[in-house]
């Protein structure tokens, strides 16, 4: 189970590093979904960062596209990075009733759990440096893991990159030798030139696939499964 000290033990760590990690911008949470998990994280943070923060972003990618599973800290780097550079807040698309229990560990911290796309404060640079942000991670058996990033002052807003060059993938289908795969057993006619898409019947093998997948009673597609769809398409 999660465990509350441990992560502001980690988290007090992680703060006399010489970044500007006393006050982070944006907090990637872990996200665990669950009754318990969500109140003890939420608290940690607030007991720890709240009080030397005038504003923190607090947010998790699996709001939005699940849990990814393997991939999830690296889901969870990702979407840091992108609001560190672009200054701003990705949304909880999910979020429709906040957790009481998350409510109330919240209270009085300032912090914000946006629901769209939002601008963020602007953050003073630290000795020249730019702000900073923190993604947590937890596993099996109370592993907890906390990374920081931190944008240079001179990079912050600034950062252009050219587009990568566009990639063309191609599908050949061998009936006698490989099964359909579930996740990808037809292709839409519909699609818009140019695009091929791919799509699967809700029910029947899909629904057995993810049937276990229970969060508060309703069967949820989980984050890894649009992974795979990706890589079986």
């Amino acid at each position: 189970a999660p465990n509350g000290q441990a992560q502001q033990a980690l988290l007090r760590a992680a703060s006399g590093l010489n970044v500007a990690a006393g006050c982070p911008l944006f907090i990637e949470a872990h996200g665990t979904g669950t009754a318990l998990g969500d109140p003890m994280e939420t608290r940690s943070l607030a007991q720890l960062l709240s009080s030397r923060c005038e504003a923190l972003a607090l947010g998790s990618v699996k709001a939005n596209s699940g849990h990814a599973e393997p991939a999830a800290g690296g889901a969870g780097l990702l979407r840091l990075v992108v609001s560190l550079v672009g200054d701003s807040a990705a949304p909880n698309g999910q979020l429709r009733a906040l957790n009481p229990h998350v409510r109330s560990s919240l209270e009085g911290a300032s912090c914000a759990l946006p629901t769209q796309l939002a601008a963020a404060s602007v953050c003073a640079p630290v000795d020249g440096r730019g702000c900073a942000g923190g993604v947590s991670s937890f596993g099996y058996s109370g592993t907890i893991v906390h990374a920081l990033l931190q944008v240079g002052g001179e990079a912050r807003g600034a950062v252009s990159t050219p587009p990568p060059p566009p990639r063309y993938y191609s599908r050949r289908s061998y009936g006698w030798l490989d099964k359909v795969h579930p996740l990808a057993d037809g292709v839409d006619a519909a699609a818009p030139s140019g695009l091929v898409r791919f799509s699967s019947s809700a029910g029947g093998a899909l629904r057995s696939l993810v049937a276990d997948h229970v969060v508060q009673g309703r069967v949820v597609f989980p984050g890894a499964g649009y992974l795979e769809m990706a890589r079986a398409a």
